[in-house]
């Protein structure tokens, strides 16, 4: 772990509710693994001066262009400070955090399953999947079709990707449910 000091290269918003975070990051913040995650420390932005660090997960580090990326909600003080952030500036990470996950290479397929930003936490484990030649299904979830994301990322490591929304009536605990024991 390590105070990282970054540079934005992107913070664009994905769709009305997140935005995606773009770091040029130094070599300790490339050492990030699926499922770690980083202590951002939010600038002020208008009234709002986030006192603490908000942790936020990885969702895809880069190494061979020196990027580590986010994906978040903008919520919050801290969020709201993070989402002022524009190319050029000067951006404190601490970390990586955590244990990470981990795939047993003798595995042959995963689901995976998230909601909103949590499929931050997910995109990189998508990533290893693809590295040990593991099959991947998606089964993302939102409010909303518009608020679905994603798609493309876990398509581009070979997965099988399924949308789930409230507005559709598809993302009932029951139907989930369903979906994943016929993927198992």
């Amino acid at each position: 772990m390590a105070e990282n000091i970054c540079t934005v290269v992107v913070n664009d918003w994905v769709n009305d509710l997140y935005k995606h975070l773009v770091l040029d990051a130094p070599a300790t913040a490339l050492t990030a693994r699926p499922g770690q995650f980083f202590h951002l420390l939010c600038p002020a932005a208008g009234s709002d001066t986030p006192f603490l660090r908000r942790p936020m997960s990885v969702y895809r580090v880069d190494s061979a262009n020196r990027r580590v990326e986010f994906l978040y909600k903008v919520i919050g003080a801290g969020t709201r400070g993070i989402a002022t952030l524009a190319p050029g500036d000067r951006f404190d990470i601490l970390g990586p955090i955590g244990t990470g996950f981990t795939l047993d290479p003798s595995w042959r397929h995963i689901v995976v399953l998230a909601r909103g930003v949590g499929l931050a936490t997910l995109a990189p484990l998508a990533d290893l999947a693809r590295h040990h030649d593991i099959g991947l299904s998606a089964i993302l979830s939102a409010r909303s079709p518009g608020l679905v994301m994603s798609t493309d990322l876990f398509r581009s490591h070979g997965g099988e990707v399924i949308t789930v929304t409230d507005s559709e009536g598809t993302s009932a605990v029951n139907n989930v449910e369903a979906m994943l024991v016929r993927l198992i």
